[in-house]
């Protein structure tokens, strides 16, 4: 009866024990991750969610049938908040975001064709948004980033811009909007952050913008007497674009269509354009033409000296540049008068410009040997002898005993 007993009280716990896990595992399946209440927590918020969509594609119909075709985003939510499902501070009729009176988070989409995609997210907090966009499109020389941030509720902390600048928003700001300009081609990071620790971020790829300088290359950079070629020379990949030159310092234009020529000194001008206007310029100064001849005059066509008189040619001639180029060379036939003998000579100037053009002029001089009237001393004595008026040379010989000995 005892041992009986003994086997009875074993048998006992060990029913109590597999109850007491039995009712464990119950427990689990009701109150566990994948309890029976969680599941229908679940099935419960689905449900909510495929409600307050069902609403809002009703309201989307319901206001398509008034309009009688296709509807604005913003037509969409003016019609939500007039049925109660949003209002004015939770909505943003440009981005198609609306926070539902019942805490839900909604964003509707334009498909197109008069379809919408309608996402419901759970009740919590809002989501941060960061939205960028880039005018103009076209090749252009500069790129405005236009920058669109968005968190309802707890509203936008900062933005740090691509160049590292930060810039702070006072509270409840739900919605931002800034611009930031670029010359550059690359990638720019954009960086917006929420009051409650949300952080996004985004690269804009900028490719649009024509780098590079026009180039207007002219024949020659020296003096000349000819005309000058120029060509122009335009950054590679702007064929698309369009491309002009003017002769005459942008007062008027013509299409570049290869390189032209320039017959006076003036403003070449040569541009690129798209069709906003005008992205790019250069400027080329034409200042060395010259096709004028400098000019030589004699001042005199006769000229007569005494032999071994001493004159500097240069000194019987005027020059004039006649124009902008200047005199690189001036050449006489000789430098002095007392290089030349007796007898008649033909002296001659010529001038060379740096434009290559050269003159030249002549006259005569004739060179005369003086003849001296001759007054002989054959005593010794003192003698005075009137200079006659006009002599300016005399000569002297004295000859004696010792010898002889000339004076002039």
């Amino acid at each position: 009866m005892k041992n009986k007993n003994g086997i009875t009280l074993i048998a006992l716990i060990i029913t109590i024990i597999v109850l007491l896990i039995l009712a464990g595992v119950a427990l689990n399946t009701i109150m566990g991750e994948s309890s029976i209440f969680s599941t229908s927590e679940s099935s419960v918020e689905e449900y909510n969610k495929s409600q307050v969509k069902e609403k809002i594609e009703l309201s989307i119909n319901e206001k398509m049938l008034e309009k009688g075709g296709t509807v604005s985003i913003e037509e969409i939510i003016d019609k939500l908040i007039e049925k109660g499902i949003t209002s004015e501070e939770n909505s943003d009729k440009e981005i198609g975001f609306v926070i539902t009176e019942d805490g839900y988070i909604v964003t509707i989409e334009d498909k197109g064709n008069g379809a919408y995609e309608v996402k419901v997210e759970n009740k919590g907090n809002a989501p941060i948004m960061l939205s960028t966009s880039i005018e103009p499109k076209i090749l252009t020389n500069k790129v405005t980033i236009n920058i669109k941030g968005y968190l309802y509720g707890e509203g936008i902390k900062e933005i740090i811009l691509p160049n590292g600048e930060k810039k702070e928003y006072n509270a409840g700001t739900n919605r931002i909007e800034e611009t930031y300009e670029v010359t550059k081609n690359g990638k720019y990071k954009i960086t917006l952050e929420g009051n409650d620790g949300q952080k996004v971020e985004k690269k804009v790829e900028i490719s649009n913008i024509v780098e590079g300088e026009i180039t207007i290359n002219p024949s020659t950079t020296d003096w000349t007497k000819d005309n000058i070629e120029v060509e122009v020379i335009y950054p590679e990949g702007t064929e698309e674009l369009i491309r002009e030159i003017s002769i005459d310092g942008g007062n008027t234009w013509k299409k570049y269509e290869g390189a032209v020529i320039i017959e006076e000194n003036t403003t070449v001008k040569a541009r690129l354009q798209n069709e906003m206007g005008e992205i790019k310029t250069a400027t080329l100064e034409i200042t060395k033409i010259d096709k004028t001849e400098p000019i030589v005059t004699a001042k005199a066509s006769n000229v007569t000296i005494t032999a071994g008189e001493s004159n500097e040619i240069s000194s019987y001639f005027e020059i004039n540049s006649n124009g902008n180029a200047p005199i690189t060379k001036t050449e006489y036939s000789i430098a002095n008068t007392n290089e030349l003998g007796e007898g008649t000579h033909t002296i001659t100037c010529t001038v060379t410009k740096a434009n290559g053009l050269t003159a030249s002029a002549s006259f005569i001089i004739e060179v005369k040997v003086i003849e001296y009237a001759k007054i002989e001393y054959t005593t010794p004595g003192t003698y005075t002898w009137t200079v006659p008026e006009g002599v300016t040379k005399i000569k002297i010989t004295v000859a004696g005993a010792g010898g002889g000995g000339r004076r002039k």
